[in-house]
């Protein structure tokens, strides 16, 4: 594998379309597309900071993939980010939690809850900027 290899984007289905959409708005995010599939579903690509969220509306019929466990954003400062986002309503399932890879280095993480029951992260590596 070479370096030409980057994260483009995560495609997430949710039933509702607009509360989905709405809260990516809420964390700074803008519609760059939105497009019908062949089926007539929406699609939305929202985009922060060069992150691709690809939102696929799904209606209620079972669709191939599977669950996505959670999807991680990156931050320079987890505990403002936190404060941020708990003031816009977000509500957080983990809070600020210190760890360390096998290697030493520090990360530190959080988790809340958005459209859908899925999961995301904050997380930040590093002491400077951490708790």
């Amino acid at each position: 594998m070479n370096n030409n290899l980057r994260f483009h984007h995560v495609a997430v289905k949710f039933k509702d379309i607009k509360k989905a959409v709405d809260f990516f708005k809420t964390l700074g995010f803008e519609i760059v597309s939105e497009f019908k599939t062949q089926k007539g579903k929406s699609v939305f690509c929202l985009k922060k900071n060069g992150f691709i969220i690809e939102a696929f509306e799904t209606f209620n019929e079972v669709e191939h993939g599977g669950a996505m466990k959670h999807l991680a954003f990156s931050v320079h400062n987890i505990r403002s980010a936190v404060k941020e986002l708990k003031e816009l309503g977000i509500r957080f399932t983990e809070e600020i939690t210190r760890a360390e890879d096998n290697d030493g280095k520090v990360f530190y993480f959080a988790y809340f809850i958005g459209p859908e029951n899925i999961k995301f992260e904050l997380h930040h590596e590093g002491e400077e900027g951490g708790v």
